[in-house]
């Protein structure tokens, strides 16, 4: 039986995973990858208990939102057609089938990315500045310096 098909919680060994990054902004992931094929998942910061599958494909980082779905009480993971038990199981599922991670993109991943390379956790003002728009999508940016300001003081 291989990973994919062995049955796993939603959590089950996420953090342990050599591709899950945690709290990781978009810029900071797009930084991370360097070759194509290269992934790694991270937390959506817009969207709080859900993640995102980052990945180098003809040279340039896309972002895959992992949706969720509940079937009989069970949560299961999808990115297009097939559905998984976990997050875990969804990576490893189309790693190791190379299959593409959707139609559109025929993004395929092969290699998950070095975390030394991430640089630390994510920095208040960096969250802040990525995301303000969705916290407060009317301030423009001089507001919302000056609302940093005022935090930093």
């Amino acid at each position: 039986m291989s990973d994919y098909d062995r049955p796993t919680s939603s959590t089950h060994n996420l953090k342990e995973q050599s591709w899950y990054c945690g709290m990781v902004t978009r810029i900071k992931s797009e930084q991370m990858l360097r070759e194509n094929g290269e992934f790694l998942v991270r937390d959506s910061i817009s969207m709080p208990g859900e993640y995102v599958l980052t990945a180098m494909w003809n040279g340039r980082p896309l972002h895959f939102q992992i949706n969720t779905t509940s079937e009989n009480g069970k949560k299961e993971f999808h990115l297009e057609e097939e559905s998984f038990a976990s997050v875990p199981a969804l990576v490893n599922f189309y790693k190791s089938h190379r299959r593409p991670l959707t139609i559109a993109s025929g993004c395929i991943i092969s290699t998950s990315v070095d975390r030394s390379r991430e640089g630390g956790s994510v920095g208040g003002l960096e969250l802040e500045a990525s995301y303000m728009h969705v916290l407060r999508p009317h301030l423009n940016q001089r507001e919302f310096m000056s609302t940093v300001e005022c935090w930093d003081s």
